[in-house]
């Protein structure tokens, strides 16, 4: 679902999209946060940290998306 709706709405790269659960099991939507945390207790870095990069490699591949590729 987030992922869809990361696709939707026009994002690219990376989002955070929270959702929460109501008690009759419908999932809300709360916000699409395109500029997701950055620091060592994020889920970002955390992320890309278990897929092998360091934080370096991460900001370099940031900036290098940012600009086109360039």
């Amino acid at each position: 679902m987030a992922l869809r709706l990361h696709r939707l709405v026009g994002c690219r790269d990376m989002s955070r999209v929270d959702i929460m659960i109501s008690e009759d099991e419908k999932p809300y939507v709360l916000e699409i946060n395109t500029i997701p945390g950055f620091t060592n207790l994020s889920d970002l870095p955390a992320e890309a940290r278990a897929e092998g990069y360091t934080f370096d490699e991460l900001v370099k591949e940031i900036l290098t998306s940012a600009f086109g590729g360039v």
